[in-house]
């Protein structure tokens, strides 16, 4: 008999109880090829109650959170901020987030620059760091020279999409998008 994925069981759970989860910092590390540790519990943040469910033999830890936490839940940018949250202030690195970015499709991209809003104060100044780049002189008139997050963040969509197809066509990384003010 095959058994479902922890995530796959997880899924379930909070379609069944209607709430939402989110994978664990560790589970997202290691997805993400930010560590090599594989986590040996299958752990989620909810912002239900906590509780163990065990189906079949895997036992699944569900963790209540506050709701800050959960507003990327199921989405490949609230995966992405949960692991370089769960590295911490003194080993997430520029080089993390820009790693992190790169397995981001645009889309999520975008999605990850607002939810990175509501993220702790030294993950926001990482990302800034990480994404601080002079862009192309010929970005062209919607966009200028030098943009902050919270400014990216502002514009509309197809704009967004357009700074980050041109950045990409550019030959800059991901982390090249735009610049970004150090401080808030």
């Amino acid at each position: 008999m095959i058994t479902p994925s922890a995530e796959t069981i997880a899924r379930a759970i909070a379609r069944r109880e209607g709430v939402n989860v989110q994978v664990s910092g560790a589970r997202a590390a290691n997805a993400l090829g930010l560590s090599t540790q594989v986590p040996g519990r299958a752990t989620f943040l909810t912002e239900g109650t906590s509780r163990r469910r065990r189906v079949g033999g895997l036992t699944l830890e569900l963790r209540r959170t506050v709701p800050k936490r959960m507003s990327g839940a199921g989405r490949p940018a609230g995966v992405a901020i949960e692991a370089l949250r769960h590295l911490g202030p003194h080993d997430a690195t520029t080089a993390a987030v820009d790693h992190v970015l790169a397995k981001l499709r645009p889309e999520d991209q975008e999605d990850f620059m607002r939810l990175i809003l509501s993220a702790p104060e030294w993950l926001r100044k990482l990302v800034n760091d990480s994404t601080s780049a002079k862009r192309s002189r010929n970005e062209g008139e919607r966009f200028n020279d030098e943009m902050t997050l919270t400014e990216i963040s502002h514009l509309a969509p197809e704009d967004r999409r357009e700074l980050f197809r041109r950045t990409t066509a550019s030959g800059a990384g991901p982390g090249d998008a735009m610049m970004v003010e150090k401080d808030y």
